[in-house]
């Protein structure tokens, strides 16, 4: 897939979630069961009484936080949460009751360390066109890195890859990353949804971009049946997952590999990969 491509499916989602903040943030609240097996998973979940600094990469409406909030107790943590859409963050925020504070976009470097016990800070961040850019991210020195939800929208095997090594760069040694790979294609109702808003896309949009980037697994969901109203997405295969494994094992072991979320609690495949 060409940069062109990339940008172009980047832009398209940043749309559909500018447009759709508010509906979609109402029927996202509940908590994934994968997270809870992530956390018993992260050895930087153990670490004896010390501050847990974590960054969330693309953190939506922020229930991850809220989970957070729920499952740490009286564990002291930090959390900096980043995404393209601040109002989706802010909506979340407040449905949640969350003490967030917005910083707006990171113009510097943000090392965990600069965290008080207790913070949650929301940084605008567009993590592709960073990626796209060679860039790097800009945070240091987190326990744990978690992306949930978000690699199926990374378009291209590259990108994909490359924003892997950016959440290892964003951890210490000994840190740990966690993400979600969405399976989506293995639900039946999901997979006709995809094939019937594809072909609408390929209509639509046959005109935007070049259809022949594709690559297999790529599909497109809508919302709501509003009309023109597009995301991109990536259903993942096991060919997918072992080439993440595969090109970051130079630089991080794999922890935990594992299925759960979804009426089949195994929509969502799970990786955790610890930094060496």
């Amino acid at each position: 897939m060409n940069t062109e491509t990339v940008l172009f499916l980047n832009e398209l989602n940043q749309h559909f979630y500018d447009a759709c903040a508010s509906s979609f943030s109402d029927t996202r609240d509940a908590a994934w069961p994968g997270w809870r097996t992530c956390l018993d998973a992260a050895d930087a979940m153990r670490r004896d009484g010390d501050m847990i600094r974590i960054l969330d990469v693309a953190c939506g409406n922020m229930r991850f936080e809220s989970f957070l909030s729920d499952e740490m107790g009286d564990y002291p943590f930090a959390v900096c949460a980043i995404d393209t859409c601040e109002s989706l963050a802010r909506t979340g925020s407040e449905a949640f009751g969350l003490p967030v504070r917005f910083a707006g976009e990171i113009d510097q470097p943000l090392s965990a360390g600069n965290l008080a016990v207790g913070e949650m800070l929301f940084c605008t961040c567009d993590v592709i066109s960073r990626v796209l850019a060679g860039a790097q991210m800009g945070f240091s020195e987190f326990d744990l890195a978690a992306c949930f939800g978000f690699f199926h929208h990374v378009p291209g095997r590259k990108a994909r890859a490359d924003l892997l090594n950016r959440l290892c760069d964003a951890v210490r040694p000994g840190g740990e990353v966690a993400i979600s790979l969405w399976r989506f294609m293995e639900d039946e109702r999901l997979a006709r949804k995809a094939a019937e808003t594809t072909e609408l896309v390929r209509i639509d949009l046959a005109d935007a971009f070049d259809l022949d980037m594709l690559e297999q697994g790529d599909a497109f969901l809508g919302w709501q049946e509003r009309s023109g109203v597009y995301r991109y997405a990536h259903s993942f295969s096991d060919d997918d997952v072992e080439a993440l494994i595969e090109e970051i094992s130079p630089r991080a072991k794999l922890v935990a590999r594992f299925r759960s979320d979804g009426r089949s609690d195994s929509l969502n495949e799970y990786l955790v990969l610890q930094k060496r």
